[in-house]
């Protein structure tokens, strides 16, 4: 039946003075995220029932200075698959499932968390 795809890619430059944004000197301003794409698909199988597909990919950042020394945020990937199911014909039982896995089993989070390798005091 109904078939929708999209494609989504955003370049992240984030300075404040010239230097790149860190949670630990600028937590309440922003900080520095790797490049980030999103792909999406989704199919409606019939009128009750539909599923998916959303990836979100995001490249890494190398030697970030910060405060506390020189950090490497990895890149990363985390697939979402998911499926809705309207068991009543007037939607009052609708039942999702949703799936999310990464890409690498060791991310330690998103790109927002202080949780990073630490290379250097400065």
């Amino acid at each position: 039946m109904l078939r929708v795809f999209g494609l989504s890619y955003h370049h992240n430059d984030v300075e404040l003075d010239g230097e790149e944004l860190n949670v630990y000197e600028h937590s309440g301003l922003g900080t520095t995220l790797g490049d980030t794409g999103i792909g999406f698909a989704e199919y409606r199988a019939t009128d009750r029932l539909s599923y998916g597909w959303q990836g979100r990919f995001v490249t890494a950042v190398d030697s970030l200075r910060t405060g506390v020394g020189t950090l490497d945020k990895p890149g990363y990937g985390v697939h979402d698959l998911y499926a809705q199911w309207s068991a009543l014909s007037d939607d009052r039982l609708v039942i999702n499932l949703d799936a999310e896995e990464p890409v690498r089993q060791a991310v330690p989070g998103s790109h927002q968390q202080r949780r990073f390798r630490k290379h250097s005091r400065l």
